[in-house]
């Protein structure tokens, strides 16, 4: 749905909103008052023939003489997109929670108030998230001299580096650090990670135990924060692009992904047809390759040796395919903005297809090891479910959302880069538990088997890249572009103010939205579960903490 019908359809709607809607390049706003927001944030997800029921994210663009937050808000079904926009004051003015329309604005708002100073009223639980509770200043604010002095930290003494708090402090609903009484059963608090093989070592969750029943969970990130938005607004927007390879640094080429084409919606760059085909090729090897760390690394979880190793077996064939597109194993850095870095080698074609025949009869491997063995499902079917409305509340996207049962696919839905070319089915599960998390990642292993396939026979002739200027100024403006990475939905929202760097750049990442889901899939969880359910929502640490 187009920004121009978004905008028409709200105003017909509601007639009152008229003057405060606008379309400013690709996307559609609707501007209030901070007093209005809650009121007309409940009146756009229960608006008739276009409820915005979906919160993709909030952020803020500190405009030097004042702030102005943002929120995301999507209807799926019909492919509509609207920012919600408001201005406040950089001191003294909060913003009302948007937390009682939207489960998923918790975190979001807790990354503003961190990154920004922003307060929101009524929130349940306003602390910061990515920095420590003792941290001064918020480093996104414009004023903040990063070059120029050190991180300052609040309760600290010499020698040593000893906080005067436990952090984070014992209070709030998800908050358990003291173990009490609750109905007269005595609760057991447990940190389970970050010195955890199964939490990657950079994730905390504090864990209150009733018996060997979940209780509640309080995920605790942060531990490897890298500061990528701000490193992102002092580089060029050619530069950036091998920051989002270090994202989510299994699937490099799916991030890179939405950041091109928003910095392409910015400088009205149109890509080539042979390099769109390209993105396509190489994005769906590269979702391929992060699945089989999921199914390989979720496998072990379980105590499923075998199909780990044959998962990183295959995936170095898939490694050693995108190793002669980009000269790289890892952070591939293939993609460009106006097309990719290079192209296809000659002889290309012959060994994907040689793969495509390969890996077909490997999936099928993976489901007699996995799917029909009776541990595995007794470990997974039932385990951490969600239904879709507590996904689309929640912000949930990709595999996991489509394990509850709906098929929504950004390829799908907007057919960026030439995705409406091909022909494939959308995988969905059923109870939106641990098995279906798994399942839906399987099945599209397959998918993507076929849309390589296409990609490959019909690659059209022509440039790789369109010619784009060494010194790239995209007029002043903001856009937003997002994909369906191996994750979910990754997007970036860049804000120009016609220089050679972004003035803002929001990075919007998947795995960050579906840490924050955690307490929900644990809420009937036993401890043996937790495992289980941590690996089947698939994240990435780099990504979350950004």
């Amino acid at each position: 749905m187009e920004a121009e019908q978004v905008q028409e359809t709200l105003s017909r709607r509601q007639p009152q909103w008229a003057k405060s809607l606008s379309v400013e390049g690709d996307l559609c706003y609707l501007s209030v008052e901070p007093g209005q927001l809650l009121e007309t944030a409940r009146a756009l997800r229960e608006l008739p023939e276009l409820p915005f029921h979906y919160f993709s994210f909030a952020t803020a663009v500190d405009r030097e003489e004042h702030f102005e937050a943002l929120y995301l808000l999507q209807n799926l079904e019909r492919g509509a997109m609207l920012f919600l926009r408001t201005r406040l004051a950089r001191e003294g003015e909060s913003l009302p929670s948007l937390t009682a329309v939207y489960s998923g604005a918790n975190w979001h708002e807790r990354e503003t108030y961190d990154l920004f100073g922003i307060r929101f009223e009524g929130h349940p639980d306003l602390r910061r998230i990515l920095l420590p509770e003792h941290f001064e200043g918020h480093p996104l604010r414009k004023d903040y001299e990063v070059t120029k002095q050190a991180p300052k930290f609040r309760g600290l003494r010499e020698p040593g580096w000893v906080v005067d708090y436990p952090h984070p402090p014992a209070d709030g609903d998800l908050r358990v650090l003291q173990a009490g009484q609750t109905e007269g059963l005595e609760q057991l608090v447990v940190n389970f990670g970050p010195q955890h093989p199964s939490t990657h070592g950079v994730l905390r969750v504090i864990v209150r135990l009733d018996g060997e029943s979940v209780a509640g969970a309080d995920p605790d990130i942060g531990f490897l924060h890298r500061g990528i938005e701000e490193m992102m607004e002092r580089h060029t927007y050619a530069q950036n692009v091998v920051f989002t390879d270090r994202l989510d640094y299994v699937s490099a080429i799916t991030n890179e992904f939405g950041y091109v084409l928003a910095v392409e919606q910015l400088a009205g760059i149109e890509v080539p047809k042979r390099a769109q085909y390209l993105r396509v090729l190489s994005a769906e090897l590269q979702r391929i390759a992060s699945h089989l760390i999921f199914v390989g690394t979720f496998g072990n979880d379980l105590a499923a040796t075998t199909v780990f190793l044959y998962a990183f077996r295959d995936r170095e064939r898939v490694i050693d395919l995108l190793d002669e597109l980009s000269g790289q194993r890892l952070t591939h850095n293939y993609l460009c903005i106006g097309g990719v870095q290079g192209d296809a080698p000659p002889g290309f074609d012959k060994k994907v297809l040689a793969f495509v025949d390969y890996f077909s009869d490997r999936v099928n491997e993976y489901d007699g090891l996995l799917t029909g063995n009776r541990i595995f499902l007794e470990r997974t079917k039932g385990v951490g479910p969600l239904s879709t409305a507590e996904a689309l509340d929640l912000g949930v996207s990709g595999p996991n959302l489509r394990a509850t049962g709906l098929a929504y696919d950004i390829r799908k839905a907007e057919g960026y880069s030439s995705y409406g070319d091909f022909d494939f089915d959308i995988p969905t599960g059923r109870q939106g538990d641990t098995f279906d998390r798994y399942w839906v990642r399987v099945q599209e292993m397959r998918q993507s088997l076929r849309i390589i396939r296409q990609a490959v026979e019909g690659l059209p002739e022509g440039e790789f890249a369109a010619k784009v200027p060494r010194a790239l100024k995209p007029p002043a403006g903001a856009a937003y572009g997002h994909t369906e990475g191996s994750k979910g939905d990754i997007g970036y929202y860049l804000v120009s103010d016609g220089s050679e760097r972004p003035y803002r750049a929001k990075i919007r990442g998947p795995s960050f939205v579906h840490v924050a889901a955690l307490p929900y899939l644990l809420r009937r969880a036993r401890v043996g579960d937790l495992i289980a359910v941590l690996g089947s929502i698939d994240i990435l640490l780099g990504e979350v903490d950004r």
